[in-house]
């Protein structure tokens, strides 16, 4: 005799037509509604073989999102540590900055208005003072520098602020804008090529005597004051500043 169960309705089916809920009558046709409950029960435990499965898969879903979150967890906690760490260093390097802060280079006076500089300055852009400044020996300006509220200044060398001289002689061109000397009698040229804006400064050397030796100043094919002659009115002990406007209209000036 085979028996089936106990089923999820706690019945236990037979195969012999004389067993608890026989599945078969004395005729061998079976009992169909043993047989159809039996068959009840099987779809019964298949249903719950299937909700466990699912059961399962959702456990290993969720513990595969745990993993997943744990994980993100442990990179935000580097992040934070490496960014503790950052902060850290960036806190040691002020304290060293200030260990290293020596107030006796930077002394002041009691009203806190004086300085007093121990090492040599440069400043490399134009620099205006205000409220008074006294500049001891050796100090040299080298830009432009404005001085307001008054000023003590004592022995200054200035660079830079004194315009080079070039000395010509007879027969010379000159070469460009700039500051020269024509001695007596000598004759030279204006630039070739010169640029629009280009100023020409003529000055008489020491002891010259342009009275009785006047030099000329050869226009070297430029207008001159809007002709096209030679510079020979020179006036003795008087300079001369050409400057050039450009190809129409040449060099203009004279005098002063």
């Amino acid at each position: 005799m085979t028996q089936v169960g106990p089923m999820p309705n706690g019945k236990t089916y037979s195969d012999e037509a004389d067993g608890p809920n026989s599945l078969t009558g004395p005729t061998g046709f079976g009992y169909v509604d043993n047989l159809i409950e039996l068959l009840g029960q099987v779809l019964v435990v298949a249903g719950n073989a299937l909700s466990s499965a699912g059961s399962a898969l959702s456990s290993a879903t969720a513990a595969a999102d745990s993993l997943t979150a744990t994980n993100e967890a442990a990179s935000d906690a580097q992040d934070s540590a490496d960014a503790a760490e950052a902060a850290l260093q960036d806190a040691l390097d002020a304290v060293a900055a200030a260990e290293a802060f020596d107030p006796a280079n930077y002394p002041r006076s009691d009203s806190g208005q004086t300085v007093t500089v121990l090492a040599a300055w440069t400043f490399t852009q134009e620099q205006t003072f205000s409220g008074g400044i006294d500049v001891g020996n050796g100090a040299t300006i080298t830009g432009g520098a404005s001085v307001t509220g008054g000023a003590t200044v004592d022995a200054i060398t200035y660079g830079s602020q004194k315009p080079t001289i070039t000395t010509l002689s007879n027969g010379d061109t000159i070469a460009g804008a700039g500051a020269y000397e024509l001695p007596d009698s000598a004759t030279v040229s204006l630039p070739a090529s010169p640029a629009a804006g280009d100023e020409i400064i003529i000055d008489p050397p020491d002891g010259a005597d342009w009275a009785s030796n006047p030099p000329t100043v050869n226009r070297n094919g430029h207008r001159l004051n809007g002709v096209e002659e030679n510079l020979t009115d020179i006036v003795d002990q008087v300079r001369m500043k050409l400057i050039y406007k450009g190809a129409t209209t040449g060099f203009i000036g004279g005098r002063g």
